[in-house]
């Protein structure tokens, strides 16, 4: 049996990730059952995304909730703490043959150490390593620096039969380079994602325009026949660690645009009075609610856009990948993007994007696609990520985790 362990997030974050991973697991190892353990909310959001009920696969809630506004980091944190100790009772009573993490926060990480050698001595463990990663960067902040501390701790695990599993090339190399953990510990998983929910007809990229009927593949002939104007977008959590605000720089550079309505500026997603504050001339529409958006919700935003946008820069994603990105190649969107090394590892794996230096290069590309230019070129990154959703499969996203856990 393998026991698998959300102890971190709450309903439906992460849920989509989460299933993804159930089913490769499922796919790995299909004489094996599986029983998961998180949150009730969790679970149910789990069950919707999983097309059809299996019997090897079951699910057991925690009885400790989430506490979301008073003390929220020390709850947080204890919450957590009280969750490890019921998967590690869970594990002591059933044996499985693997228990995976799917998550854990920095503390968390240190508790699993701690605990794991003397009540978990011999069992084989996987942990997949995800935006806690960040907390690996140098800060001045008093608790940024605790959680770094606590996390370097949590990955030293010396001899522990333990697997760390990062979303990316680049991510190994960096977190080798922090020499933590040793080479044969960690293993490189393209991040978990279930591409058939698109529901878009796939088709090979021609050389000339106009040539079918699906006219969002030809953007100069939308603009001819006066349809609307170009719709452009970022979505996800708007943080000011995520670089939102270089949205609002691209919007004063094509202001003109916006001003004429050739262009349409947008930004969906969670989105703090801060951000909004800095939308000065209101040229980008945000979203009104400052909640993470329900993910149909933000599915048919993204399906608006006609280019999807992201401006971390080089410094981000190090540690980290991004799961938005795969949202936009997921429904076939022409990503536009300021380089990073997870960026650029994707365009390797065969991903529409185009990547620039800076935000002033993004725009200029923008309004030379307003002029007629690039049309092919955007047509091909739209017909990429077709393609990318065609070969990257949880089938064969379940091969390279079977192949991981065969080590």
């Amino acid at each position: 049996m393998i026991l698998i362990a959300e102890t971190v997030h709450p309903g439906e974050v992460h849920a989509e990730i989460n299933s993804a991973l159930v089913a490769m697991l499922r796919e790995a190892r299909r004489d094996t059952s599986i029983m998961m353990m998180a949150e009730d909310a969790h679970i149910q959001a789990l069950k919707r995304y999983r097309r059809v009920a299996d019997a090897r696969v079951s699910f057991q809630a925690f009885r400790h909730r989430f506490v979301s506004k008073k003390c929220y980091w020390q709850w947080k944190i204890l919450g957590e703490w009280l969750r490890i100790f019921s998967v590690i009772r869970a594990a002591r009573k059933c044996h499985p043959s693997l228990l995976v993490w799917t998550a854990l926060f920095p503390t968390g990480h240190w508790l699993v150490r701690i605990l794991t050698p003397f009540l978990l001595h011999k069992q084989r463990q996987v942990v997949v390593l995800h935006g806690e990663l960040s907390y690996l960067e140098h800060t001045s902040r008093l608790s940024e620096k605790a959680l770094h501390f606590f996390l370097k701790a949590g990955l030293r695990r010396g001899r522990q039969p333990v697997r760390f599993i990062v979303l990316s090339d680049p991510i190994a190399v960096a977190l080798l380079n922090q020499q933590l953990c040793c080479p044969n510990q960690i293993s490189v998983l393209p991040h978990p994602f279930d591409y058939r929910l698109s529901g878009e007809k796939i088709s090979e990229p021609d050389n000339t325009l106009g040539s079918g009927d699906d006219k969002k593949t030809n953007i100069n002939l939308r603009l001819n026949d006066g349809i609307k104007p170009l719709h452009i977008g970022t979505f996800g959590s708007l943080q000011a660690r995520k670089n939102i605000h270089l949205l609002f720089q691209l919007a004063d550079i094509l202001e003109d645009l916006v001003r004429d309505k050739r262009l349409i500026i947008s930004a969906s997603g969670k989105c703090s009075p801060e951000i909004r504050a800095e939308n000065r001339g209101e040229l980008v529409q945000l979203s009104s609610s400052n909640q993470f958006m329900p993910r149909e919700a933000l599915r048919a935003e993204i399906a608006q856009l006609d280019l999807a946008l992201f401006f971390h820069d080089k410094a981000a994603y190090r540690y980290t990948a991004s799961g938005a990105v795969h949202e936009a190649i997921r429904l076939h969107r022409p990503v536009l993007a300021l380089g990073n090394s997870y960026m650029k590892w994707l365009v390797r794996q065969g991903a529409g994007i185009k990547l620039f230096e800076s935000v002033e290069d993004m725009a200029e590309y923008i309004r030379q696609i307003l002029d007629g230019r690039h049309q092919i070129e955007v047509q091909k990154l739209r017909h990429a990520n077709a393609r990318f959703c065609l070969t990257h499969t949880l089938e064969q996203q379940s091969t390279v985790l079977a192949q991981i856990l065969d080590k």
